[in-house]
């Protein structure tokens, strides 16, 4: 138990070796941070904003997602003249220029040929798509959906649009929306063409954790590490 090295009798520079391998190892597992607010809607609409600007149609959140979970269901009673006029929105959040990321999310929906747009724009003008503009098609059963991009530039106030909807009638339903940080290596290629390369990690970046420490299983004893004797004598207890 590390938590109980300070107070085992251990000597300082031996818990401050302990101390760095936990913080390596938590830097190593660790996952990006998630950009949208109340992304699972389990405070509601909180943080977004539902767009109607021509047609018939409202958004309510719902425990009828995957397993149950809380998600938004948008009927559309009456269409609207133009695609696009209906449509769940989040802004601002700050995005980075040739860095990678994923949009994640679960749909489904109801009627005929079914369609999803999702995209990341600028929230101001000229509103210029940053990286990501794809339409899917949604079925009667709840489907994952991934959609990794490299985003074009930076821009401190982006906008992320959802369903964008409207010229179908229906429900629509999403839950689970994440949007996150995604390592370069794994861009794919499902970033739009012409948008710039991410700039590859340096040795630093790339290098493992057993890098970081040597000897990490202790195959080779206490190689690499910290010889207590080394420090003033002292009682060692067992944690």
């Amino acid at each position: 138990m590390i938590h109980g090295l300070k107070s085992s009798g251990f000597p300082p520079a031996l818990r401050a070796w302990a101390w760095l391998g936990c913080f390596c190892l938590a830097t190593a597992t660790g996952s990006a941070a998630e950009l949208l607010k109340n992304n699972d809607f389990s405070k509601g609409l909180e943080g977004w904003t539902f767009s109607q600007q021509e047609g018939k149609a409202d958004a309510v959140v719902v425990p009828e997602g995957p397993n149950n979970t809380p998600s938004v269901k948008v009927t559309v009673a009456k269409t609207a003249e133009k695609p696009g006029r209906i449509s769940l929105r989040q802004s601002p959040f700050p995005v980075r220029g040739k860095q990678a990321y994923i949009l994640s999310l679960s749909a489904k929906a109801n009627g005929q040929n079914p369609v999803m747009t999702v995209s990341v724009t600028q929230s101001r003008s000229p509103n210029e798509e940053l990286g990501l503009a794809k339409s899917e098609k949604l079925t009667a059963e709840w489907k994952q959906y991934e959609f990794p991009f490299v985003c074009k530039k930076d821009e401190e106030r982006a906008l992320l649009v959802l369903l964008n909807v409207g010229l179908q009638t229906g429900d629509f339903w999403i839950a689970n929306v994440s949007l996150r940080e995604k390592g370069a290596e794994n861009a794919g290629n499902d970033k739009h063409e012409g948008n710039p390369s991410p700039a590859p990690k340096t040795e630093a970046e790339t290098a493992g954790f057993e890098d970081l420490i040597k000897n990490v299983d202790f195959s080779k004893g206490m190689e690499g590490g910290l010889s207590i004797a080394a420090a003033a004598p002292r009682e060692i207890h067992p944690l």
